[in-house]
């Protein structure tokens, strides 16, 4: 059955003692990707285990690709940038806003929080490419109009492969290489002035689980030779604290999309601790709408600890909890846990983190040291998004998720998905 489909019956054990059982089951089939994409992945496991490399491939351009006319859109003028959005029916509404920056840039193709977790993923996609051997097959059966051609090209193949290896393995190297450190850089730019500040720090932790495994792999062991055990893990120490504070410190500083949005963040913060919110248009400030969340989740699980609410009256229960602060905000959920927590109760709690749990432990004993790693950064990058946000409520966001974590499990294994 799989483990997302695991969590899709929890959902639906709760929707058994909702109130609404019309509204339960309208929620049930909105997450019906639970079910079919496992399904999916599950009759077609040795296909999409053989030809990982060239869906992630697909992946990682289309993503590219996207992060690179987004950041173009960046650069042109505003009302530029209204037009093109208004004259193409595919791309999304340009809202004008006073402070631009403040939020986020424009995401023309998709919601820009759920396109910043792709672009986020795609990254460590391309760190698993950089530091794996495996290469991307050609397509099977080389399908050309006739055989005498397809053998014709075979055989100039092996000629090449045979009179110019060393050559072609130097300038394949040095080629790939360059491509993937310019996805990286159009990836990291776009993400960067993004905004999607719970993207940005969940992809710095996802990295620092590159870095540590790296270190480990071909570090220590000369460092400790050279020196002693005790400097090289002082190294180390001193190497995650200049990737978590140092660099993110100098970004802060020196790039104006990074600084706007995290000032933008303290001043919210700052005129909700001293009441001097009221005087502006507080509905649209996000660090308020992400505590409040927070805090009328906790309250909803604090009375329904076991059981939750159940899906179907989860919506009508927050709008209670957010009616009482009097402040007018929608209703927002902020945390992909006490979603599941306060919807489902325990059970879908429970499902949830054997969702995370499980396949961690896999990729932690994996002997491929790339997947390991790209396994295992993947689940902590998600393990925090779902801290700040609920992407899987949203098909966009479970899609994301549900493609690459059936694509690793799959890698991984053909029995863990």
């Amino acid at each position: 059955m799989g483990l997302p489909t695991l969590l899709f019956f929890a959902l639906a054990i709760s929707a058994c003692y909702s109130s609404d059982f019309l509204k339960s089951s309208k929620l049930l089939l909105s997450r019906i990707e639970f079910i079919a994409l496992p399904f999916i992945f599950f009759i077609n496991q040795g296909d999409i285990k053989d030809r990982f490399n060239t869906y992630l491939n697909v992946l990682l351009t289309a993503t590219t690709l996207a992060a690179f006319i987004t950041f173009l859109f960046f650069l042109m003028p505003s009302s530029l940038v209204q037009a093109v959005a208004e004259s193409l029916p595919f791309l999304k509404d340009y809202v004008v806003h006073e402070k631009e920056m403040a939020f986020g840039v424009y995401s023309p193709f998709t919601e820009r929080l759920q396109f910043s977790y792709l672009i986020g993923v795609a990254i460590l996609g391309l760190f698993w490419k950089m530091s794996s051997n495996e290469e991307c097959p050609p397509p099977d059966g080389l399908a050309f109009s006739s055989p005498k051609k397809a053998m014709r090209l075979q055989r100039g193949i092996a000629f090449v492969q045979e009179n110019n290896s060393e050559r072609k393995g130097y300038l394949s190297f040095f080629n790939k290489n360059t491509i993937l450190f310019l996805q990286m850089i159009v990836l990291i730019t776009a993400l960067l002035i993004l905004g999607a500040r719970g993207a940005q720090i969940s992809f710095l932790v996802a990295s620092i689980v590159w870095l540590i495994g790296v270190y480990f792999y071909s570090v220590h062991s000369r460092i400790v030779k050279r020196f002693n055990a005790f400097f090289s893990y002082r190294l180390l120490v001193s190497v995650i604290f200049f990737s978590l504070f140092i660099i993110p410190f100098f970004a802060y500083k020196s790039i104006p999309a990074v600084k706007v949005r995290y000032d933008q963040m303290q001043w919210e913060i700052g005129t909700f601790q001293d009441g001097t919110y009221r005087q502006y248009d507080y509905t649209h400030f996000t660090s308020i709408r992400r505590l409040l969340s927070w805090k009328n989740s906790w309250t909803i699980i604090q009375e329904n600890p076991i059981l939750g609410v159940g899906v179907g009256d989860y919506q009508v229960a927050m709008e209670k909890q957010y009616a009482k602060d009097d402040l007018g905000f929608p209703v927002n959920t902020q945390s992909q846990y006490l979603y599941f927590w306060a919807a489902s109760g325990m059970i879908g709690l429970g499902a949830f983190l054997l969702l995370m749990v499980y396949p961690f432990i896999r990729f932690f004993k994996q002997e491929d040291f790339s997947l390991k790693l790209l396994g295992i950064s993947f689940l902590v990058f998600y393990s925090l998004i779902f801290l700040f946000d609920a992407p899987l409520n949203f098909q966009v966001g479970a899609m994301t998720f549900l493609v690459f974590y059936g694509l690793l499990t799959l890698k991984e294994s053909n029995t863990t998905f």
